[in-house]
């Protein structure tokens, strides 16, 4: 809990916004894996650099996902098509 006693930057909150619809910030569509994590991992360390203390990262943005779902399909912004796997090559 912040009070009166606590200096301010305890009690803020600065973050960070990382938009996933068109590839705003993350990820390049299509790229190969090794190089989205190396994308997010750049944005996680300007957020470092920049003394952020917050990372909002948007992982939804069309009803699909960016992890393995039995549910849901793989997000078209992580390879390029709705629905295909990243990790199984393409024929």
């Amino acid at each position: 809990m912040c009070t009166r006693t606590h200096q301010h930057s305890v009690c803020q909150l600065r973050g960070m916004w990382i938009a996933t619809v068109l590839g705003i910030d993350w990820p390049t569509a299509g790229a190969p894996v090794e190089q989205q994590k190396q994308e997010y991992l750049a944005l996680l360390d300007a957020a470092v650099d920049m003394k952020l203390n917050a990372i909002v990262s948007q992982v939804r943005p069309t009803a699909d996902v960016f992890w393995p779902s039995p549910y849901e399909p793989w997000s078209l912004y992580i390879i390029g098509e709705q629905g295909r796997d990243p990790e199984v090559p393409q024929v």
